[in-house]
């Protein structure tokens, strides 16, 4: 699980600190505290590009594990569309599995602009 913490630079640093005080914070909270945000505008303000990328690796790595051992959890219709992935995949003969990645990481892309009413 990942925590992400809002403390702004102003409580970090000390009051003899010479450093620059960051305004980032102040614009990643008035995006959240805006109702009417979309949960896009409210991620891009407090989640770093790569942190994005280290989720989507994660996520693609427990997908890849509950297809593997446990695809009653999996619905039926992504379910399919992952076997036929994992089919092109074995007819390549690699190890990689790249179309069954390539297609959990286009699922969940599809999911995040459903989310977002893209």
């Amino acid at each position: 699980a990942s925590f992400h913490c809002t403390t702004t630079t102003q409580h970090i640093m000390s009051k003899g600190s010479k450093r620059k005080k960051s305004n980032t914070a102040g614009a990643a909270s008035a995006a959240a505290a805006d109702a009417r945000a979309k949960s896009s505008q409210v991620e891009k303000a407090f989640v770093g590009p790569g942190s994005v990328n280290t989720y989507m690796g994660q996520l693609v790595r427990f997908v890849e594990y509950i297809f593997d051992h446990n695809k009653e959890h999996l619905v039926e219709e992504h379910l399919i569309k992952m076997e036929q992935a994992a089919a092109q995949d074995a007819q390549q003969k690699t190890k990689l599995r790249i179309k069954l990645r390539q297609y959990i990481c286009d699922a969940a892309t599809a999911i995040q602009a459903k989310r977002d009413d893209r």
